[in-house]
């Protein structure tokens, strides 16, 4: 929820706030965007490998915590009104989650609901926090006469309901996807379609 909800509130609602309230150029958040996705670029596969060392849970409750630690100073970056203060607001943003998720996700469910679950835990919780979360920041925020704050407690709120989500969740990084053992103690294969290392070999 926080690596897509907490996103979409930076990449939408504050691209709005810098210009409707803050008054500063058009330009500015679409090009913050874009040099937050450069750089995102070589920190997602940073936190994915990272995730292969120390597990996927503690790099992507990393994440969640600096979200939610991260959310007030952000807004403060923005509020600045400088044109580098909006950048780097939006530089220093969700890549430890994003970088580690894709193995992550794939690795919760056994191979023959993986698609299945992938999609329905993945997409309806991001189409649910992706849509609501902009317009609820547009909501908060102009009952609060325009301050940034209420917006900065549900980027708190969504990065806290994450982190109590992965910390449920098993760990999974040294999880062998080809090989596991069954009830009776006899190792078989965990993908219906997968060669064993003797089929391969018979192929060559």
């Amino acid at each position: 929820m926080a690596q897509s909800g907490v996103s979409y509130v930076y990449q939408t609602f504050v691209i709005a706030h810098v210009v409707g309230t803050l008054h500063m150029a058009p330009s500015v958040g679409p090009v913050a965007v874009a040099i937050a996705a450069a750089f995102a670029m070589f920190t997602t596969p940073l936190f994915g490998a990272l995730s292969d060392k120390f597990g996927r849970k503690a790099i992507y409750m990393f994440g969640a915590v600096f979200s939610a630690l991260f959310a007030f100073p952000f807004f403060w970056l923005v509020n600045t009104g400088t044109t580098w203060g909006v950048i780097v607001a939006m530089t220093l943003g969700v890549a430890a989650m994003l970088g580690t998720q894709g193995a992550f996700f794939s690795e919760v469910f056994p191979s023959k609901v993986r698609f299945s679950g992938l999609a329905l835990g993945r997409e309806i919780s991001a189409a649910a926090s992706c849509g609501i979360a902009p317009l609820a920041a547009v909501l908060l925020s102009g009952m609060a006469g325009g301050a940034l704050w209420p917006v900065a407690w549900l980027a708190v709120a969504m990065s806290v309901i994450t982190l109590i989500a992965v910390w449920c969740a098993p760990e999974t990084h040294n999880l062998d996807l080809i090989n596991t053992v069954s009830r009776d103690g006899e190792k078989t294969s965990a993908e219906p379609n997968a060669f064993s290392k003797a089929d391969s070999e018979r192929l060559v």
